[in-house]
């Protein structure tokens, strides 16, 4: 059964040549002797190891689906397309999760919980909740929809429809740091919102008094609330990836209002103050090359494309012969070639190439069977470092890493627990060195200069 979330707003981011090896005396024919100096002490010569940055990584990526009446967060690879895993919000006290948002590193995901007034936090390695974080005693918190990230990732902002706030999350210990009290402003019915790319701003869009808010986080305080001429209960909230444009679709007026950060004014576009769209559109994301800006029609089972850059639809994605009813939630893959759209009646999620503005076919059809009316959608991107075999001598370095081996770390630094042990056996290395260059030096054989014959590779 569909809750009341969904009825109308207004009811409730060589110096040396190639090919040329100089003459270095010496050294090439010591090197080998001082390594056997070394294993002769007992430790493992240094070895140059690449930094992590170097290593290869597997990168895997996730579209995280809030599943507002099964109270669940489906798990969708991108890669193939299937759902993975389905995340129960339900034993931690998540009732009717709504919106989601990812740390920049996407190693946590902030999901909104409508009816319980609270945020679940998950660790996105273990897909397991790690934090359920009260907004209600702090903050007086009631319906919190719209999450969004800074992208520090040191804070978490979250709108709350039905107390006309916005709640401030430290991410450090997972706590409400602050609420901010847009009514003060002008603002009712706080829905969905979104960040700068600089992060100095959160925009909020407020369903109930056709507005939008705007924070500055620096300090938490309102600026000037930004009316909407011709938008009646503006809803979702997407900025342009340069940061100048923000663009807010308006939920009983079908249309989206466009605003320039550096001004906070309207801009006017062809058709007016504001672009026609579907019927009662609600999410919006914006390609990564900023050029185009996605809108979800949950009326008219659509979704809208936009051209940035003269502010008109050039094309419209019938959603229907494809299973898809009620589209909200969008999220766009970070290369910009496929957007991913909850559909909110149809419990499922369909996949839009960016290219040709087509639905995507997957495994199960057409469409990607998920919970109970999704709602909010967000990809996060992993980067997955190799793993190192472990060892019974693992311990910490001070730079907060972990030794993985006996003696020696990704940098190539001979690394111990035991600091006078160390101490021994390099004074050991030196003393056997030692004694090594002088039998080198004094021996004819070895210090003849070796007839060099074109160049050496």
């Amino acid at each position: 059964m569909l809750r009341h979330w969904m009825r109308s707003p207004t009811g409730n981011r060589d110096p040396e040549g190639p090919g040329r090896r100089p003459w270095r005396g010496r050294r090439p024919r010591l090197r080998p002797l001082v390594t056997a100096a070394a294993v002769a002490a007992g430790l493992t010569p240094l070895t140059l190891v690449p930094a992590p940055a170097e290593a290869a990584q597997q990168v895997r990526q996730f579209a995280y689906v809030a599943n507002i009446d099964s109270d669940t967060v489906s798990v969708i690879n991108t890669a193939d397309n299937t759902v993975v895993q389905t995340i129960d919000l339900a034993p931690f006290g998540g009732d009717g999760p709504a919106g989601v948002a990812f740390t920049p590193d996407g190693t946590r995901a902030y999901v909104t919980n409508q009816f319980s007034n609270n945020v679940s936090v998950i660790n996105t390695i273990t897909n397991t909740v790690v934090a359920t974080i009260d907004l209600v005693v702090p903050s007086g918190a009631l319906f919190p929809v719209g999450v969004a990230v800074t992208p520090d990732g040191r804070f978490v902002y979250v709108a709350n429809r039905d107390s006309d706030n916005v709640s401030v999350i430290r991410t450090d210990n997972n706590t409400v740091l602050t609420t901010i009290d847009i009514a003060a402003a002008g603002g009712h019915g706080p829905f969905l919102l979104a960040v700068t790319p600089g992060g100095g701003r959160v925009y909020v869009g407020n369903a109930f008094s056709d507005n939008v808010s705007v924070i500055d986080t620096a300090t938490n305080m309102l600026l000037p609330t930004i009316p909407t001429p011709s938008g009646d209960a503006p809803q979702g909230v997407a900025i342009t990836p340069d940061g100048r444009r923000v663009y807010v679709p308006n939920f009983n007026s079908a249309n989206v209002t466009v605003i320039r950060t550096d001004t906070n004014q309207v801009v006017m576009v062809p058709a007016g103050s504001a672009i026609p769209v579907g019927t009662n559109p609600i999410g919006v994301v914006i390609t990564p090359d900023g050029r185009r800006a996605y809108v979800a029609n949950r009326g008219s089972n659509s979704v809208s494309v936009i051209n940035t850059a003269t502010n008109t639809v050039v094309a419209t994605v019938d959603l229907v012969p494809f299973g898809g009813n009620g589209p909200v939630g969008l999220a766009i893959t970070p290369d910009g070639r496929r957007v991913y759209v909850t559909g909110t009646f149809s419990g499922n999620v369909l996949v839009i190439d960016t290219a040709t503005n087509q639905v995507v076919p997957v495994p199960a059809g057409s469409a990607i069977p998920v919970g109970t009316t999704p709602f909010g959608v967000a990809i996060a991107r992993l980067v997955q470092k190799p793993t190192v075999a472990k060892s019974s001598t693992s311990t910490k370095q001070e730079g907060g890493g972990t030794v993985r081996s006996k003696n020696e770390n990704f940098t190539g630094i001979v690394a111990t627990s035991n600091a006078d042990k160390l101490h021994k056996k390099l004074q050991d290395i030196g003393t056997l060195v030692e004694n090594v260059k002088q039998r080198h030096l004094h021996d004819p054989a070895l210090t003849k200069r070796p007839q060099v014959i074109g160049p050496r590779g």
